[in-house]
């Protein structure tokens, strides 16, 4: 005798029965509820008599029933996980239900407490707010994975706070360390890291924990190495220290890092000129003084973004900067006992500290050169202009641009410092009547 065919199942009849779209069909509700009372599946041999009796049922069942079904899965949702304790399925009835999960009917509220398993089976219910599957899938990982970690502390008590203490060691050095040992740091945390994440997510045997000793010993022997390298090297002021290393990284100069790394960690006079930092820089000053006061140039101050000269001109002490990157770009190699060639050299490379006072200074300097001339200066510093007049006549020009670039008369004979200044002058085009500038000027300040 050939097995009765299911033809609708326990868990479509519990799902369909809960939902507002069976309502369409009276007949069939009364009998699925039926069906669902006696927590039973309808069958082809429970439903052939019906072709008799009732045809519009018997076709409902038979053709019908499983779009019924779709659509009454669309109206559920999946809502969330209720937890881990024995329960009953609502839908396939299996009592010995342990992963507790509610789901929604969005039409009319019912709710059902089911297992992930039973929601899988019909593809419509909603999984877009929670979705009981993904949820299963990371509950079981999540189990995994506790007890692959339990098993690697069980080992080695601490072992991932271990891990970060060593990537902690390592960035904390006060020094960087030449590449025999560096390298070694490095693949150390590399590869440490990667097998403890690999093992917890399964990629491992649990016969291949042991792995962890040789780490453990590694970091050891190079505790010992990086200590020694630290206490035989500290009072070098060319062995750069873990601040430059990680200064030189945030300007995007890793490959000068790391050749510093394979020059055992010391600076020479390739990669000294990518060093900005004033903490390096001020371990020079006694160099940098003696380089630069035969030619006049007194160090005043390194701040943390420029070094700062003062030089006496004429009457008046001129303070002249520049950044600190370029000025070790032009002057770094002074540290290796390197010349300056010329004053020239300094001027060029120096420009006239952008402060009020120190400008109004360099620029009455510049007015006295051209004493007994036809022409006066007259800045004015906030609006970052130069007046320069003749007669009823007057030239505005960019106050910086036209300064700094006429700051090299601090290196000449007052003759030719004035001819330089009389021939940059007299090369302005654009000049105007003294009072129609004067009246856009109040025009101007009137406004603020």
């Amino acid at each position: 005798m050939a097995k009765d065919k299911v033809l609708v199942g326990i868990e479509a009849i519990n799902l369909v029965s809960k939902s507002e779209c069976i309502n369409q069909y009276p007949k069939v509700k009364m009998l699925i509820e039926n069906y669902r009372e006696r927590m039973k599946s309808i069958s082809l041999s429970d439903i052939e008599n019906l072709m008799r009796v009732d045809i519009e049922t018997y076709n409902i069942l038979m053709y019908s029933f499983k779009k019924i079904q779709e659509v009454a899965a669309a109206e559920w949702s999946q809502e969330k996980f209720v937890g881990d304790y024995k329960n009953k399925c609502q839908l396939c009835g299996n009592a010995r239900l342990l992963h507790n999960y509610r789901i929604r009917n969005v039409k009319n509220n019912n709710v059902l407490i089911v297992g992930s398993e039973c929601i899988n089976k019909f593809p419509s219910i909603d999984n877009r707010s929670f979705d009981s599957r993904k949820h299963r899938r990371d509950q079981d990982k999540l189990i995994k994975e506790t007890t692959r970690r339990n098993l690697l502390n069980t080992k080695f008590p601490g072992c991932k706070e271990d891990l970060d203490k060593w990537r902690g060691y390592y960035n904390n050095l006060e020094l960087l360390m030449p590449e025999n040992i560096d390298s070694r740091f490095n693949k150390l945390i590399l590869e440490s890291n990667n097998f403890y994440t690999d093992y917890i997510g399964g990629k491992y045997k649990n016969s291949e924990i042991d792995r962890l000793e040789n780490w453990y010993s590694e970091f050891d022997d190079l505790m010992v190495l990086s200590k020694h390298f630290i206490a035989d090297h500290i009072n070098d002021r060319l062995v750069a220290t873990k601040k430059i290393g990680d200064w030189l990284t945030k300007q995007n100069l890793k490959g000068v890092r790391q050749q510093i790394i394979k020059d055992g960690a010391k600076v020479n006079r390739h990669t000294i000129k990518y060093i900005g930092t004033s903490s390096f820089i001020n371990l020079f000053k006694d160099i940098i003084r003696e380089q630069f006061k035969p030619f006049g140039y007194e160090l005043q101050q390194i701040t943390d973004s420029k070094i700062i000269f003062m030089y006496r001109y004429k009457h008046s002490n001129i303070a002249l900067s520049t950044s600190l990157i370029n000025f070790m770009n032009t002057f770094g190699g002074i540290i290796f006992e390197e010349r300056i060639s010329s004053k020239e050299t300094i001027i060029d490379n120096l420009g006239i500290d952008w402060e009020e006072e120190n400008v109004m200074k360099f620029e009455w300097e510049l007015d006295n050169l051209l004493e007994k001339t036809v022409y006066n200066l007259d800045l004015m510093f906030r609006e970052n202009i130069l007046n320069i007049l003749k007669g009823s006549c007057v030239a505005r020009v960019n106050a910086e641009v036209f300064l700094k670039n006429n700051r090299c008369v601090m290196g000449m004979e007052d003759s030719v410092a004035k001819k330089k200044l009389l021939n940059t002058i007299e090369n302005i085009s654009k000049w105007e009547l003294k009072d129609d500038v004067e009246g856009v000027m109040k025009t101007m300040m009137n406004r603020y």
